[in-house]
């Protein structure tokens, strides 16, 4: 089969739609999380959607938003590439132990591209978590995620990145499978 080795989990959902509510110290925050929630549930497109949550605090308040509204929408940890471990060349890092850690408290993760190289792909998958990439508005980032296999990107250039992945896949399936390579984290 042509195109990128993903999707590697076929067990984990990938919503066709994932929403951040952002602004979570402000005041009216809770009401917001409630009402967006209370409209899920009434849309019945609870299977279609996932949200993205920062923190254990984050995610135990969309939890609990979610039984409150009697429905139930797949939480993406939020990974940013701010405040990340930095190597020697100054490049970003996902904290792989907190994802251990808190691998119970999300149905998958939403990953700064910055981050993005083949460890953290091969934690997600010792998870069975998928990943979510975002922002990839370049060539390079798309490649990366591309070749790594990432079950999903965030772009600012939908139609730009749905013709590159077209004519990516056009070309998998005449040459074969591209190889895997570590992404712009390194």
């Amino acid at each position: 089969r042509g195109g990128p080795p993903g999707p590697r989990h076929p067990a984990a959902t990938q919503p066709a739609t994932t929403l951040e509510l952002k602004y979570h110290t402000r005041p009216e925050w809770p009401a917001m999380l409630a009402a967006l929630y209370g409209a899920v549930a009434r849309s019945g497109l609870a299977d279609q959607l996932g949200v993205v949550a920062e923190g254990r605090a984050g995610a135990a308040a969309h939890r609990a938003a979610q039984r409150a509204a009697k429905t139930r929408v797949p939480i993406f940890g939020l990974l940013r590439d701010v405040g990340a471990r930095r190597d020697s060349a100054g490049r970003p890092h996902a904290d792989l132990s907190a994802l251990d850690a808190d691998a119970a408290l999300y149905d998958g993760w939403s990953v700064s591209v910055k981050l993005l190289d083949s460890d953290l792909v091969a934690a997600g998958g010792a998870h069975a978590k998928p990943l979510s990439v975002w922002v990839a508005d370049g060539e390079a980032e798309l490649e990366a995620a591309w070749r790594l296999g990432v079950e999903s990107v965030i772009t600012n250039r939908p139609r730009w990145a749905s013709g590159v992945m077209a004519r990516w896949r056009r070309q998998c399936e005449r040459d074969g499978p591209w190889p895997q390579q570590p992404g712009p984290g390194g």
